[in-house]
């Protein structure tokens, strides 16, 4: 009863975008360690109140963070059952096992919309995979953020022909070969074509927007500076600046975080005025690489 009712809380929180004290209430209680004993019952609560609370991180904006708990649920075979909207049609299921199933059923008023947690999940792996694609279009091990997203770009990849975008995936895949091209706009642009996300209450507040159109902008600015690392010796910040639109503190900022973590290989000069690119060390990298 008290792991049901700390679930119950978290999923509370979820609900009502109190993302810490549903995030810290789930680790304060050690419920993800032991969940495996707990009967099916309490299993699909906690897979519900990690759901709710990976939608409450997406949010706030909280992109990483979304999708680090989100991709375990994506990722399992049977969503539905998980989560106890749907019961599976086997032949040789007994008839037993399939009425304590129906027992467990979550009434649909108390759904959670599959569609839109898809959505959030595939906006945030998009965020995260499209830098990642530009830093290792080089590598012969390409490391991959999201399995699930790259499937989808693969399907779509290969069809024959691809017509205007129509539902939310259509319109996730085109903005993502828009932030591959750091075409910002037109990204932006396919995003807000979404439905489900205009009908969020945070989409219509200033605050969320900005962060999301933020997250883009930043997103545009790291593919387009790993995939002109090779073509141009320097870039200049203003220039920058006026192509993404951003203030030159965001893009200085942004520029040392990725030199930091050693994805860019670049330094800025004396008066933080030009990018200039390391050309022998993004050599020595490829060298490297291809030994």
């Amino acid at each position: 009863m008290k792991v049901r009712a700390a679930l119950h809380q978290a999923y509370h929180h979820g609900v009502h975008r109190r993302f810490f004290e549903g995030r810290d209430l789930i680790l304060k209680t050690h419920v993800g360690e032991s969940i495996h004993l707990q009967d099916i019952g309490s299993q699909i609560l906690y897979n519900r109140a990690v759901t709710q609370i990976g939608i409450a991180a997406f949010r706030l904006g909280m992109i990483e963070d979304c999708h680090d708990i989100l991709v375990d649920i994506q990722s399992a075979p049977r969503l539905r059952e998980i989560l106890a909207q749907g019961i599976s049609r086997q032949p040789d299921k007994p008839v037993e096992l399939e009425k304590e199933e129906i027992k467990r059923q979550i009434p649909f008023h108390m759904h959670i919309n599959l569609q839109l947690l898809e959505c959030v999940y595939m906006l945030t792996a998009m965020l995260l995979e499209i830098p990642n694609i530009a830093e290792n279009q080089f590598l012969v091990n390409k490391k991959v953020v999201s399995k699930n997203f790259k499937k989808l770009i693969e399907q779509y990849d290969s069809k024959a022909f691809q017509l205007a975008p129509e539902n939310y995936r259509d319109n996730i895949v085109y903005a993502a070969k828009q932030l591959n091209k750091s075409n910002w706009k037109q990204a932006l642009e396919h995003i807000f074509m979404i439905k489900m996300l205009s009908k969020m209450d945070e989409f219509k507040s200033a605050t969320f927007r900005e962060t999301l159109i933020f997250r883009v902008k930043e997103t545009a600015l790291k593919s387009f500076l790993c995939r002109s690392s090779r073509t141009y010796d320097s870039f200049s910040i203003a220039t920058l600046s006026e192509l993404f639109e951003l203030p030159k503190p965001q893009i200085l900022q942004l520029i040392n975080r990725q030199i930091v973590k050693s994805k860019l290989q670049a330094h800025l000069d004396g008066n933080a005025e030009y990018l200039i690119m390391d050309v022998e060390r993004v050599q020595n990298n490829e060298a490297q690489e291809l030994q």
